[in-house]
C-alpha cells in the first residue's frame, strides 16, 4: 500500500523544496516543473552511438548501427542474417561525431540547475 505522500498530483502545484540541510523529498520518478509550477513526470530516453574502437577496426568489425538523428532512431542491419532491419525510436539520439558538451548542455544542464534548486533528478 502506497502512502499519499509519494503519490504525484498532476493538479496541485508542487511543494516547495526544504530547507532542512538534507533531503527529505521522497523520490518522485523524473520530475521537471513548469513555469506555473506544476509538477508532471517526464522520462525521456536518450541514446549516445559510439563510433568502433581501434581493436573493432583492426579485426574488419562493420558497423551494424545506423542512426537518424532527424527522427530519433536507431537501426540494427546484419548482413550475414538475411533479417531485417530492426528499428528503434528514441526520443532523442545522438551520432558517433556527437560531442560531449553539446549532449550536457542539450539534455543534462536543465535536470542539473532543477536539482540545485531542491528537485529530484535522474541522467
Amino acid at each position: 500500500r502506497r502512502s499519499a505522500r509519494f503519490q504525484v498530483d498532476q493538479e496541485r502545484p508542487a511543494p516547495p523544496p526544504r530547507s532542512t540541510g538534507r533531503n527529505l523529498t521522497p523520490f518522485l520518478p523524473a520530475l521537471t516543473h513548469s513555469a506555473t509550477g506544476m509538477a508532471s513526470e517526464n522520462v525521456k530516453v536518450v541514446v549516445r552511438c559510439r563510433p568502433l574502437n581501434a581493436r573493432e577496426q583492426s579485426e574488419g568489425a562493420k558497423r551494424i548501427v545506423n542512426i537518424d538523428t532527424s527522427i530519433g532512431q536507431i537501426t540494427l542491419t546484419r548482413d550475414a542474417a538475411n533479417e531485417p532491419p530492426k528499428a528503434f525510436t528514441f526520443d532523442q539520439v545522438y551520432d558517433t561525431d556527437a560531442k560531449q558538451r553539446a549532449i550536457y548542455d542539450e539534455v543534462a544542464l536543465s535536470i542539473v540547475e532543477s536539482t540545485l534548486e531542491g528537485y529530484n533528478g535522474t541522467i
